[in-house]
């Protein structure tokens, strides 16, 4: 599999946010998001509990880009250099054109259409400069806020999965949505 070009860590900016490479100084806020259970109800992943999580998490990333298999943003507004969330693209698969978008948002700053700035950047990115054919989401049924995201960006609705996670000690449904170019 190639490595993205031009990818490791272009700088990608809307009319409030800069989307930059998450490095070490990030982490403190990594870290209040990733062990926010209001951030991690929807994603099903364990809540962080240290900065060595997050620092093993910022590695993977970074091993991720490397094979070419993945990117990530920080989320920062262009006012504040604090991280706020990041966003980027997962489990893509470069033989079919098509990603995984995944992003979060620290709850301070969500409901003021900044995700909806960034999902807008990084579609013009992955279609653009990757060159996908598509590009998918995998949310969870409650999480209406993401889906409203994936709505107006024009998603479709392709799959239901029942129970195909187990999350939180119970089995959890996968709503697949995509955008072909």
């Amino acid at each position: 599999m190639e490595t993205f070009s031009p990818f490791p860590y272009r700088e990608l900016e809307t009319e409030r946010l800069l989307l930059r490479k998450m490095e070490e100084r990030d982490l403190p806020q990594l870290l209040e998001m990733r062990s926010d259970p209001r951030v991690m109800k929807y994603i099903p992943r364990p809540i962080a509990k240290s900065l060595e999580d997050m620092q093993e998490m910022l590695q993977m990333i970074q091993e991720t880009v490397a094979k070419g298999e993945g990117i990530h943003w920080g989320i920062f507004t262009k006012t504040n250099p604090r991280l706020i969330g990041g966003i980027g693209y997962y489990r893509c698969q470069r033989a079919n054109f098509r990603g995984e978008i995944g992003y979060m948002l620290h709850p301070d700053f969500q409901g003021k259409g900044l995700m909806q700035e960034a999902v807008e950047t990084v579609l013009n990115y992955g279609f653009k400069e990757m060159e996908f054919h598509s590009v998918e989401a995998h949310i969870h049924p409650d999480n209406e806020a993401s889906i409203g995201v994936m709505t107006r960006n024009n998603f479709v609705k392709e799959a239901h999965l029942r129970e195909n996670t187990f999350h939180n000690g119970a089995f959890e449904d996968t709503l697949i949505f995509s955008l072909i170019r």
